[in-house]
């Protein structure tokens, strides 16, 4: 009996979940189903934010106003990209992981299947 193949193109859905962990740290985790990465990812980085814009909000920065702490600001800054560029690499090293295999099953089944004929 033969199975049917999926539909789905591995490469696209590697890439729709790496476009969604750019736009949306731990967006992709959770779209290929790493829930506990994803929803970390998008804690911290939704709380690193809401405490980086109450510590120094937007208002004060655009009228070039001296930061209360300009080191923390750098620190918070640094950590926010930090958790965002490591977001987007795991997202794609996820999904890599994901196309390969999908690619191997179907080149063993295409193999199986031409050695059964």
């Amino acid at each position: 009996m033969m199975r049917r193949r999926s539909t789905r193109d591995p490469n696209r859905v590697a890439c729709l979940a790496w476009h969604l962990s750019f736009w949306v740290p731990g967006l992709g985790q959770l779209y290929k189903r790493d829930l506990l990465k994803g929803v970390a990812l998008l804690a911290a980085s939704t709380l690193l934010s809401d405490k980086l814009v109450g510590l120094y909000p937007l208002q004060g920065l655009m009228a070039c106003a001296t930061p209360p702490l300009p080191s923390l600001l750098v620190l918070h800054l640094t950590t926010l990209i930090a958790l965002w560029v490591w977001g987007v690499h795991d997202a794609g090293r996820i999904s890599q992981g994901t196309t390969q295999r999908a690619h191997g099953r179907r080149a063993e089944t295409d193999g199986k299947s031409v050695s059964a004929s």
